[in-house]
C-alpha cells in the first residue's frame, strides 16, 4: 500500500508543472447588436444562437479561445473596439466600393452574402413593377432606410437624388411605418421581414417582400486595425477557410434554412 502511495505521490508530482504552467483559453469579445437579427443572430430563452452566433463559437472553439458576447446598440460598435471592450464585431456590412479604415475586413472572414430587397405593403403590390437594375423606375416612391444602417450609406452614395425617408432606427420601426404609409417602400436584408414577424406577426400579413434583388454585399466578422486584431482576423480565417469545407459547415447552414447563403458549395 505504502508503495503504490509513493507512486501515485510521484506522478503527481511530475505532472504539476504542466498543469501549472498550461495557458487559460484566451477570452475573445464580440460584439452583437442587441436586436433580433433571426437567423443569423438572435436570443433564445436568454442566450445568444444563429447561423452567425455558431459558425463564430465553431471557429473560436477550435482556435482555444473562449467566446463572449457583447450586445450593445449598433452605432456603438466601432467605439467598443476602439476602447477595447471587444476584439471583434459580428454581422459588419460593407458598402460596395467603401474603405473601412478603422477594421481589418478579410475576404475569408465572410460570414455571407446579404441581399437587400424591397418592402411594401400587400394592397399595394400591383402599384410597384420592379425588375432589378436601377431606380428609375421608382423615382415617384419614397424609400425607407434604417438611419446610419448600410442601406443608408449606399442610399447616400449611389442614389443621392432618391426620395428617402431615414426616420426609422431598427427594423421593427421601419416596418410598422411602413405598414403606416409613411412610406411606399422599405429597404432592407431579405430577411429581415422574417426576424420583425417572430415578435409582430400582424406585419408579414401587412407587408410583402419584392423578391427581385436591389442590392447585395458582404457581411464579416472584423476586428480592429491593431496588431492584435491583425494577427485574431488572419487566425480566424485561416480556421474559418478549412471549417467551409467541412460537413459541419452545412449542418449549420441546413439547421438555419440558409444553404443558399453559403460561402462555399459541399
Amino acid at each position: 500500500m505504502r508503495k503504490l502511495t509513493w507512486c501515485f505521490l510521484w506522478l503527481f508530482w511530475q505532472f504539476l508543472p504542466i498543469v501549472a504552467t498550461a495557458e487559460p483559453s484566451q477570452k475573445f469579445v464580440v460584439v452583437v447588436e442587441d436586436s433580433d437579427n433571426y437567423p443569423f443572430e438572435y436570443r433564445e430563452n436568454g442566450r445568444w444562437t444563429g447561423y452567425h452566433i455558431d459558425i463564430i463559437t465553431s471557429i473560436t472553439k477550435k482556435l482555444g479561445w473562449q467566446v463572449e458576447w457583447l450586445a450593445i446598440p449598433w452605432p456603438r460598435a466601432k467605439s467598443a473596439l476602439e476602447k477595447r471592450e471587444a476584439d471583434a464585431i459580428s454581422y459588419f456590412i460593407t458598402t460596395p466600393g467603401k474603405e473601412e479604415k478603422d477594421l481589418v475586413l478579410l475576404e475569408d472572414n465572410i460570414l455571407h452574402h446579404p441581399v437587400g430587397v424591397f418592402f411594401i405593403q400587400a394592397k399595394r403590390k400591383k402599384e410597384l413593377r420592379y425588375t432589378g437594375g436601377g431606380l428609375e423606375p421608382l423615382a415617384k416612391f419614397t424609400i425607407g432606410i434604417i438611419q446610419g444602417d448600410v442601406t443608408d450609406d449606399f442610399m447616400t452614395r449611389y442614389y443621392p437624388h432618391q426620395k428617402v425617408d431615414k426616420t426609422a432606427k431598427n427594423y421593427e420601426q421601419l416596418f410598422k411605418m411602413l405598414s403606416e404609409n409613411r412610406f411606399d417602400l422599405g429597404l432592407a436584408h431579405v430577411y429581415a421581414l422574417r426576424s420583425i414577424s417572430r415578435t409582430h406577426p400582424e406585419l408579414s400579413k401587412q407587408l410583402t417582400m419584392i423578391k427581385t434583388p436591389f442590392a447585395s454585399s458582404n457581411a464579416y466578422i472584423a476586428f480592429a486595425k491593431t496588431t492584435k486584431g491583425r494577427e485574431n482576423a488572419q487566425k480566424f480565417a485561416k480556421v474559418f477557410e478549412a471549417f467551409k469545407k467541412t460537413s459541419s459547415y452545412f449542418e449549420i447552414t441546413k439547421k438555419y434554412g440558409l444553404e443558399s447563403f453559403s460561402i462555399t458549395k459541399p
